[in-house]
């Protein structure tokens, strides 16, 4: 009997070792699995739309119909490995800024921090895309969560590490050392005119000279910026996480005005401005609708409901925006109306379970939009209309 004893004591024992041994490994096969999935917008052709999925592929696709153009392009190939029965995890390279296109060629932002280019070369019967040689800047991988700006055959972008570079896209070399924020970028450059404007987690809007990479000026927000700011006459106008709006003078960066109200949370989505008046929309569900010239209220904020995130496009003379849970309207800027145009999150048909928060595109009266289901939408601006829904997920 003791015997027995010891020898079950013994196997308990080392059953509980084991456990300590393997939980490690076997969270850690649970964590290979696990990838971040981004948010990309859609790029648009006269006939063609480029949009990143959410599991790191390039999707062509014709403007129209939505049919795809040639099988998903992976950015990177290939599995993390596998050890101890564990599956190999493969390689998924998140896509959080929308494809710019140059010539033939769509250029992409990887979450790994490498640039991608991929010629679109057309035949008489096809389209045979072909993916080059990746950038990766010289002080390694700097994640990429914002997009791309173009400017006179450069690549401008920020990265999460903080910095801003200029790639020559002829050359793929640098065009001058990369510029350090105090902290890390996730907005999209604006580019005018020779200046690029950026704003960092650091509370700082940059403008920085694309030819040299040198400072010109740097404004000190309350808050962290992750929009990217609008430029109208000589004026440049952006919310931050503060929950302040703000305008300040492109040329030296000194402040205009700052929205005398806080807002109910973060300005993240991109503002727009229509005859002289601001809609900044804003993660508390409401856009506010404020005077350019003075930052006053106009009307009182147009309540959506639900945090918006996704930047909104001008359509004729409508702004139209999605909020996370799927509503997407439209505001008449002639009255400042807002018109529910279809809540695709309520739409059982196709999806009830749906988060929008890439930013919205738009072609001749046409929609774009890319769910976090992973389905691409198009819909009629005026109408609400679903013209076509697909799936971006590959076969």
């Amino acid at each position: 009997m003791r015997f027995w004893r010891n020898n079950k004591l013994k196997f308990i024992l080392s059953i509980a070792v084991m456990v300590l041994i393997l939980a490690p490994i076997v969270a850690g096969c649970t964590a290979t699995t696990t990838q971040p999935k981004g948010w990309s917008g859609v790029a648009i052709t006269s006939d063609k739309l480029f949009i990143g999925s959410s599991t790191g592929k390039l999707v062509g696709m014709e403007k129209d119909t939505g049919n795809r153009l040639f099988n998903d392009i992976s950015l990177e190939t290939g599995s993390s490995g596998g050890f101890l029965g564990c599956g190999a995890a493969p390689i998924t390279v998140a896509i959080y800024g929308t494809p710019v296109i140059v010539g033939d060629t769509v250029y992409v932002a990887g979450y790994n921090g490498k640039i991608y280019p991929i010629s679109i070369v057309e035949s008489e019967t096809d389209i045979a895309p072909k993916i080059g040689q990746p950038y990766q800047p010289e002080l390694g991988p700097q994640p990429i969560v914002g997009g791309l700006a173009i400017y006179q055959n450069a690549l401008l972008f920020g990265t999460a590490s903080g910095y801003v570079f200029s790639i020559d896209i002829a050359s793929r070399t640098q065009n001058w050392e990369p510029f350090k924020t105090g902290n890390k970028i996730w907005a999209t450059p604006l580019v005018d005119n020779g200046t690029l404007y950026i704003g960092s987690f650091d509370k700082k809007l940059y403008a920085i000279d694309t030819s040299t990479g040198k400072e010109k000026w740097h404004f000190d927000a309350g808050g962290a910026i992750m929009n990217t700011p609008v430029l109208q006459n000589n004026v440049l106008y952006f919310g931050t996480l503060d929950r302040y709006f703000y305008t300040v003078d492109a040329t030296n960066g000194s402040l205009i005005w700052k929205s005398s109200e806080m807002a109910g949370k973060w300005f993240w989505a991109n503002p727009l401005i229509v005859n002289n008046v601001i809609y900044a929309p804003n993660m508390d569900g409401k856009v506010y609708v404020l005077n350019a010239e003075n930052g006053q209220n106009i009307i009182a904020p147009i309540v959506i409901g639900s945090p918006i995130s996704s930047s909104p496009v001008l359509v004729g003379n409508k702004i139209i925006l999605a909020a996370e849970d799927g509503k997407v309207c439209s505001i008449n800027t002639d009255n400042n109306t807002e018109t529910l145009l279809v809540d695709l999150g309520g739409n059982i048909r196709i999806s009830s379970k749906i988060k929008i928060a890439a930013p919205l595109s738009s072609n001749q009266n046409i929609l774009y939009i890319h769910g976090q289901d992973n389905l691409l939408y198009a819909v009629n601006a005026d109408t609400g209309v679903i013209i076509w829904s697909k799936s971006l997920a590959s076969n």
